[in-house]
Order: structure tokens, then sequence, then C-alpha cells
């Protein structure tokens, strides 16, 4: 079912004199017709640094802080949110430019696998915030854009098969272990406007020119 929710939080914060800190966030949601609840949560945090780099950026590794392509096939796992949240093998292939140091754009086609509910594949174009750590080796990015699938999903009655359009939020990070190559690891989250939003987990590895 989907719905809207408010939710305010509480924070308190402890910075050490390394790189380490400590939270402690207390979190209320009101969901105003069903069950509101609170949470309370602690938790060891670790700040990645500045905008500077300390010491000098391998001349590969330089090159790639301005304008990067890069193309990456992942794997992992969908999980379809409902009570019994039925899974299925996920695949999808990437294409990633950046524009500088601090915006990507992708290009991806992504496979969720047959679920009990849902098949669905389709194409998905996003943008993307990203920021290199750790001498650019380590990036971290966060992006969103629509998705457009074909979906079989499951109806009274049988299945139906049609073109849908859904909203695509992405959290990922790469890893660059060799001069092209990059690990990556990516939390997709489908919204959809016919209750069969997933979560698709995916991993892989990437060449970057």
């Amino acid at each position: 079912m989907h719905g809207w929710s408010l939710i305010y939080s509480l924070e308190a914060m402890w910075y050490t004199r390394t790189p380490w800190f400590y939270q402690v966030r207390v979190n209320r949601i009101d969901t105003f017709h069903t069950i509101t609840t609170t949470s309370a949560m602690f938790g060891i945090g670790y700040q990645l640094g500045g905008t500077h780099h300390s010491g000098a950026i391998p001349s590969y590794l330089a090159q790639t802080s301005g304008n990067r392509d890069e193309l990456t096939v992942l794997a992992g796992k969908t999980e379809v949110n409902s009570l019994h949240s039925p899974g299925a093998f996920a695949k999808s292939v990437e294409y990633r430019h950046g524009f500088g140091s601090y915006v990507d754009a992708t290009l991806t086609w992504m496979d969720e696998g047959p679920t009990a509910l849902t098949r669905r594949n389709g194409a998905a174009t996003e943008l993307w915030l990203s920021r290199g750590f750790f001498n650019e080796r380590l990036r971290l990015v966060v992006g969103a854009g629509p998705y457009v699938a074909i979906d079989t999903y499951r109806v009274a009655g049988g299945t139906n098969t049609a073109d849908k359009a859904s909203a695509l939020i992405t959290m990922s990070a790469s890893y660059q272990f060799a001069r092209h190559w990059v690990f990556r690891g990516s939390w997709n989250r489908v919204l959809t406007g016919y209750n069969k939003d997933s979560d698709v987990f995916l991993a892989g590895i990437g060449y970057r020119f």
C-alpha cells in the first residue's frame, strides 16, 4: 500500500579528535491513519574529509576527476515490497558519463527478474550528484530519474503486461582498484504508481575510460 507519512527526528552527535564520531537519533513517524512508531538508534560514523587531496594523485586517477566514462555490468537481487517480499535474480548494464567532478549521468538497462508478483525490465536514465574521496579512488553518488519498463504483473484471474513509467532513485559507491577497473555496488529503489515498488541490490565490475 502506498501513502504519505510525517517523520521528525531529534539527533545528537559527538565528534572525537579523529575522523570517527558517534550519533544518537530518535525518529517519530506519524502515518495519520495507521500505526505511529517511535525508534531510537545509535551509530558510529567516519568523516570522509574535505575537498583537498592528501598527497599526489596518480595520473590515471587525476584524469577521472574530470570527464569520466564507465561501462559496468552488475548482478544481484530484487526484493518486491510486499508482505512476503518475494525476490528474484536481477542484472543490469550501465553506461555512466561524468561531467566534471560532481555531476554524472547514466543510461541503464535493468532486468529485475521474475518474482512471484511481477517481472519487470526496461531502461532508465538518471542524473547524479557525485563526490570523490581517498585520492579519487572511492566515489559516492546519489541519482534519480525516469524508468520505463515492460512489466508483467499479477491481476485478478491472471497476469497483465504493459509499459509502465516509474521513478528510480539510486545510491551507489565505486572503488577504482586498477588503472581502468572499478568495483561498484548500488541500491536501486523503484517507485511505482501501482503498489509494486521494489528494491534492487546490485554489484559488479566496470571499465572506466
